[in-house]
């Protein structure tokens, strides 16, 4: 069995990577070889987990640390076909960053968690020291709508608040719903996103979005792994959705809505017909990607909770992150390093 890393990958690299994720029944998009990069905007390298007749087996993104001190992770990954591949990957990946001083590493799984996924951590756990945090970043969880039933059975499903919404929207609403590729609709969308990070205060990049918007349209529809739903209101653009399809699963990705047109069901609308076209192209869930069971009540990711649980109550759990303290003296000097930088920057005022 080889085991390769790469900062760049080559014509048939690339399609031997396309190939084997077109192959599994399951990943997530964050192991796309154009995600880091065209998307993220992140410092990365390639890993190629190949079995002894040369078949890949095994694919990650590695996103770098900037700066001194050299730390590795990898988000929702690595892609693979075979569990005994992904530990021995895991085993590969913990001694060849160990080797090359780097300083700390990490893995969250793209997967849901269950027996295999137990046994995985009992080896990587014994072979290794790991660290785990319970809290938000290092825990995963989401919820999904299971498309494998009859159209109007996953309607009933659905609360009553928001079946009413949904079956009242067109009628007296006056919404309407465009799926396509086109590059109108898609910078209306984009100016809406911003439009919503501006008024609900969330931090953005206005020429990041942008980037973003337009190199994940291009992957979505040069790929064939998505669409965009647009929601319009008469001729005005008032929400947008971002479907990624990962396997036989589909992912809401992002999604904005006019915030100052809360009186129509903007996103009930866009769910629905979304996972109308996802079920028609033989997907078997459409995962809402996204649930934080730590979130109170007060808190906007609490009402977040509720409008997707509105959907559905089906829960998916990935593994913790799995946190590899490499160089732990080093280590500790980052840690204490960076809480001096924040503490600069955000000092305590004193009476």
């Amino acid at each position: 069995m080889n085991f390769c890393i790469k900062d760049e990958l080559d014509v048939n690299d690339y399609e031997s990577v396309l190939n084997f994720l077109d192959s599994l029944n399951f990943y997530c998009i964050e192991q796309h070889p154009d995600w880091n990069n065209k998307i993220e905007g992140y410092s990365h390298i390639y890993f190629l987990g190949a079995e002894e007749n040369s078949k890949l087996a095994c694919f990650a993104n590695i996103i770098l640390s900037n700066g001194p001190f050299k730390m590795a992770s990898i988000n929702f990954g690595p892609a693979f076909s075979n569990f005994d591949m992904l530990k021995k990957s895991i085993h590969f990946l913990h001694d060849y960053f160990s080797s090359r001083k780097f300083i700390f590493f990490s893995i969250q799984l793209g997967i849901n968690i269950s027996n295999q996924t137990q046994l995985l951590e009992y080896d990587i756990n014994y072979n290794f020291k790991v660290k785990y945090n319970f809290k938000p970043g290092n825990l995963w969880s989401s919820i999904y709508i299971d498309l494998t039933r009859p159209e109007n059975e996953i309607l009933k499903s659905f609360s009553n608040g928001h079946r009413r919404r949904i079956k009242n929207s067109f009628s007296k609403t006056g919404l309407t719903v465009k799926i396509k590729n086109d590059s109108t609709y898609l910078e209306s969308f984009t100016r809406l996103y911003i439009k919503m990070c501006e008024m609900k205060n969330l931090p953005y990049s206005e020429e990041d979005v942008i980037h973003s918007f337009k190199n994940i349209n291009s992957l979505l529809y040069e790929n064939d792994k998505g669409f965009i739903v647009y929601i319009f209101q008469k001729e005005h653009l008032v929400g947008g959705l971002i479907i990624i399809y990962q396997g036989n699963s589909a992912r809401v990705y992002k999604g904005a809505t006019d915030p100052e047109r809360k009186d129509i069901p903007i996103s009930h609308v866009g769910i629905f017909e979304a996972l109308k076209l996802c079920k028609k192209n033989n997907c078997l869930i459409l995962d809402l990607w996204g649930y934080n069971h730590f979130a109170n009540k007060g808190d906007p990711v609490y009402s977040i909770n509720q409008f997707k649980k509105g959907f559905s109550e089906s829960f998916t759990f990935f593994p913790k992150r799995m946190n590899f303290v490499l160089k732990p003296i080093t280590y500790n000097i980052y840690l204490f390093l960076r809480f001096c930088k924040k503490q600069f920057k955000n000092p305590k005022m004193k009476r």
